[in-house]
């Protein structure tokens, strides 16, 4: 019962709007399913522990040390939680938001204790290809049904969102099984295995593409660029790496060359480009009797192409986030060393606006405490990660690349309080406590 739950949760985690209301709050459906995990584990735990062998443990500094991901992210949440009662201005969002935080937090705990074998690691992982497939799927009814004139479903018309709450979202999770998928596509050895995963890789740049998520790209970008040179340097291997290269390479701009088949309207060049630039091209129809400027959202709207002007501005998307980085860090200078809690930046600067930074989100929720806490959880694994390299270099760099996507696209959105954030950091987590309890069994 439980392996099928959680099997559930992992799958049911990327879906974010499978939902429904009840009293104003929004309850997921992979909510209802952490909480009957929980109804199932409380029972056993009960009988597996107990009073003496609890407060045995609550003084002894070996299970503090040997949960220390469980002490780190408890004494994070508890920061906030006090940040944000004394600070942040509307408690019954606050209570709301740490229940949320917390249930995450479980989620992290439940997948990084269940994952204990290759086996369930590898079933975890095919999960989340199986639900990954899926949602590229309902991406591409998306991209096509929009440009049909049928009802797309979309966010935000023209970019591909899944069943996500918005199309960064969804690019930060393409970001994500993209690092996971590479290195298991240069280890793969059936023909089966291979074709599968390329086959995977294809739908997510493509799907990254059409979300139309510039942290996505540059996630993508940046962790192939220092795989090949990872195993350029250190792997050597070098007919092999050719070969996964070229079709890398094939698969890319095969994708590139699909997004072009009329599934977007946007410019995708500009919005490259825009990457580094921070400037984007705005279309302007300018009337030929009064010479007077009509904004217009894309080059296809303008009827007489005569008219047409063009010219580069900056992005409001990036001056948008530049604000948000300053207005955070106002808060954070001011409330240092308590934070705000999860609800007091949006108290403070505006409804519905948040801090585009996952980093930035921890340090104004609980000031300098908080966010040293939730860095010492991150170094930990990452530590964890060197050193498992030289025995398992491919567990290791799906460790690595993880942690490389959640914060790359971390840093232009906040996705501290996304269900699959924490799904991804628990099972990373545990890829170390795997590889050590083989060595420990087999040296036996």
């Amino acid at each position: 019962m439980l392996n099928i739950l959680i099997s559930l949760l992992i799958f049911t985690l990327p879906f974010e709007t499978l939902q429904f209301s009840v009293a104003g709050l929004d309850i997921r459906i992979h909510q209802i399913i952490l909480a009957l995990i929980v109804l199932v584990l409380v029972p056993k735990l009960i009988k597996q522990f107990s009073i003496k062998h609890i407060t045995k443990n609550i003084i002894s500094i070996d299970w503090y040390y040997n949960n220390m991901h469980l002490v780190l992210l408890s004494l994070m949440w508890l920061i906030i939680l006090i940040g944000g009662i004394i600070n942040g201005g509307d408690l019954k969002t606050t209570i709301v938001r740490n229940i949320v935080l917390l249930g995450y937090i479980i989620v992290f705990y439940t997948v990084y204790k269940y994952l204990n074998t290759r086996e369930r690691l590898y079933q975890a992982l095919n999960i989340i290809f199986l639900s990954t497939g899926v949602l590229i799927l309902i991406a591409l009814y998306e991209a096509i049904a929009f440009q049909l004139g049928w009802n797309s479903f979309q966010i935000f018309p023209g970019r591909v969102d899944a069943l996500l709450p918005e199309p960064n979202w969804f690019g930060m999770w393409l970001a994500v099984v993209y690092a996971i998928a590479l290195p298991l596509a240069f280890e793969a050895k059936k023909f089966k295995q291979q074709f599968a995963i390329w086959a995977l890789i294809l739908g997510v740049i493509l799907m990254s593409i059409l979300s139309v998520t510039r942290a996505s790209w540059l996630a993508i970008i940046i962790i192939t660029g220092l795989y090949l040179i990872y195993q350029i340097i250190f792997v050597r291997q070098y007919i092999k790496l050719l070969n996964f290269a070229i079709v890398l390479f094939a698969v890319v701009f095969g994708a590139t060359g699909m997004s072009q088949l009329g599934l977007t309207d946007f410019n995708l060049k500009d919005r490259f480009t825009s990457i580094i630039s921070q400037k984007t091209t705005y279309y302007y129809e300018v009337d030929s009797k009064t010479g007077e400027k009509k904004a217009m959202g894309d080059i296809n709207d303008i009827k007489n192409k005569d008219n047409l002007l063009t010219e580069k501005q900056a992005d409001i998307n990036v001056m948008s986030r530049k604000d948000g980085y300053i207005s955070a860090g106002v808060i954070i200078y001011k409330y240092i060393f308590t934070g705000v809690g999860l609800a007091g930046y949006e108290n403070m600067v505006g409804k519905g606006y948040n801090t585009n930074n996952i980093l930035l989100a921890v340090a104004v929720a609980g000031g300098i405490f908080a966010i040293s806490l939730f860095l010492s959880f991150l170094y930990i694994i990452t530590k964890q990660g060197f050193l498992i390299i030289k025995n398992e270099p491919t567990l290791a760099i799906i460790l690595f690349g993880s942690i490389l996507a959640t914060l790359i696209t971390g840093m232009f959105n906040d996705n501290l309080l996304m269900g699959f954030t924490w799904l991804i950091l628990g099972i990373i987590a545990s890829i170390p406590e795997i590889v050590w309890a083989e060595e420990y069994n087999k040296n036996k």
